[in-house]
């Protein structure tokens, strides 16, 4: 009679080799299909022709940016990075994959960013066209950088707190982590915009209930799992249960937003009709967002609260830190090229721009070689990391003289197509905003590859926002301090986890006289 053990030893035994032959088809069919495939001469990494796993680490890397640009140095404008995956470089091949008719829809991997069904997916996660043009339609008009010239006068209150705290650096002469103050500013200025008051970040010098963390992390579960995509309900419902409860993180946010809706509501009539002008371009925007929107619920019976709820948190979840990200990348870049700096403040000089003053939109928008140094911030350090993902649609697409079939992901990360030197010149890696003063022709073809804000019809809505702030912050800042890095030999790092947030950014603030 056999012993326990015996018996124990030959049910693991037949458990393991049941595995093994389940998986044998599966191996097959992987092989079958790598090799079957009118794409199979595609280059890229080997692994990545038969499985997704090399994708998944490579993006838990954290360095898929770099990794991507070192992708397409090595292989070309297409490269593999998955079984029907493909990373693009290349501007005829851009202008067909981000189209406005016929537009590409967006691959699934964007769903892991949202939360699963019956919830409604944001204007970034849908993948409904239809849905997506709807919801862009009814706040678009106050997305418009006309627009926000009547609400610019927050970003001006969010910088006065900003210099109160580095004032008060100036004095004690101590390194600060620029990036996190920045991130501060970023989170502070879209409540202000948002809901016509600060959330409190610059004054209490924290990360006010792990808001910042919790979107952070949330953009990195997102990129990560997208590769996996299908997993993200039943993973997503796991974390939940492990997740912590009460007003922490993103529910901070829901809670801060359902106070001061039920503040908006119990306002005078005169206060709330002030906000319910009419032009004939569609709403003005006065005060903040949350007042337009909620306006508008007064005026078009067809636009609820729940819509309104719908862009304020889209706002302040999706506003905050890409802005932030990208002043800081113009803030680092700007220290560590002392000599673009110094141009930059005579022109500023000249414009009468002096320290201490706050800065408007028109007269930021007046500084041309102002202007080239954002564009040149944001093209060397996008705040996005990863592909913007489309799939092909019925019929196939033919780009850089390969055919993809219907279901294929394809899509151009802005990182890689940044860092073309046949657009953007030999010296790409180097942060040089003269390049965008140079030559009208080779400008435009720049600015026709430039990924930043995304590419056509699923652009970021909030661009307008986010270049204000830029316009204003950084002109303000260089001619009212100095900032110098606390230690040459300590670089500051960053994350690509989809947001490419920056950390370590140590400097010494020096206050400059008038």
């Amino acid at each position: 009679m056999a012993s326990i053990s015996e018996l124990l030893a030959k049910l693991v035994y037949n458990f393991f080799l049941c595995c093994v032959l389940a998986l044998i088809p599966y191996v097959l069919y992987t092989i079958y299909q790598a090799y079957a495939t009118p794409l199979r001469n595609v280059p890229g990494p080997s692994l990545a022709k038969f499985t997704r796993i090399w994708l998944f680490r490579a993006i838990a890397s954290r360095e898929w940016d770099q990794i991507n640009i070192q992708l397409h140095r090595k292989y070309g404008p297409v490269v593999r990075i998955a079984p029907n995956e493909y990373s693009i470089d290349d501007p005829d091949a851009a202008n067909i994959i981000y189209r406005s008719r016929d537009q590409l829809l967006k691959a699934p991997r964007y769903s892991s960013w949202g939360l699963p069904p019956p919830a409604e997916a944001n204007l970034f996660v849908t993948l409904d066209i239809d849905h997506n043009t709807k919801r862009r339609r009814e706040a678009a008009a106050l997305y418009q950088m006309s627009a926000l010239q009547n609400i610019e006068y927050q970003v001006d209150d969010t910088t006065a707190i900003l210099f109160k705290k580095l004032d008060a650096f100036a004095k004690e002469s101590k390194p600060i982590d620029l990036a996190q103050w920045i991130q501060f500013y970023a989170f502070d200025c879209i409540g202000a915009l948002t809901f016509d008051k600060q959330i409190g970040f610059l004054e209490e010098g924290v990360d006010i209930a792990d808001i910042q963390s919790a979107i952070h992390t949330y953009s990195r579960y997102g990129g990560v799992m997208g590769v996996f995509g299908e997993w993200h309900p039943f993973v997503f419902g796991l974390l939940q249960l492990i997740a912590p409860k009460g007003e922490v993180g993103i529910a901070y946010v829901i809670g801060f937003a359902t106070r001061c809706v039920a503040e908006w509501d119990k306002r005078s009539e005169n206060e709330k009709r002030s906000n319910e002008d009419k032009t004939d371009g569609g709403e003005i925007l006065k005060g903040d967002y949350m007042s337009s929107l909620l306006a508008k619920t007064r005026r078009d019976p067809s636009f609820t609260v729940e819509d309104g709820y719908y862009h304020i948190l889209s706002n302040v979840v999706a506003g905050g830190e890409t802005t932030g990200i990208s002043l800081c990348a113009a803030f680092y870049y700007l220290v560590k090229t002392p000599g673009v700096l110094g141009k930059l403040r005579q022109e500023l000089k000249s414009a009468n721009i002096i320290p201490g003053a706050h800065v408007s939109i028109k007269q930021a928008q007046g500084c041309v070689y102002l202007q080239a140094v954002i564009k040149e911030a944001l093209r060397i350090f996008p705040a996005a990391g990863l592909i913007f993902s489309r799939l092909v649609p019925r019929g196939g697409l033919d780009l850089c003289g390969y055919h993809f079939p219907q279901g294929a992901s394809v899509g151009v990360n802005a990182w890689a197509a940044h860092a073309n030197t046949s657009v953007f010149g030999a010296d790409a890696d180097a942060f040089r905003p003269e390049r965008w003063l140079e030559d009208d022709a080779k400008t435009a073809q720049m600015e026709s590859y430039f990924f930043t804000f995304g590419r056509g019809p699923r652009t970021c809505l909030g661009k307008s926002v986010s270049l204000m702030e830029m316009n204003k912050l950084i002109p303000a800042l260089v001619m009212s301090y100095d900032l110098n890095i606390a230690d040459e030999k300590k670089d500051w790092t960053y994350y690509n986890d989809w947001f490419c947030r920056q950390e370590d950014f140590m400097v010494k603030v020096g206050k400059r006289r008038t």
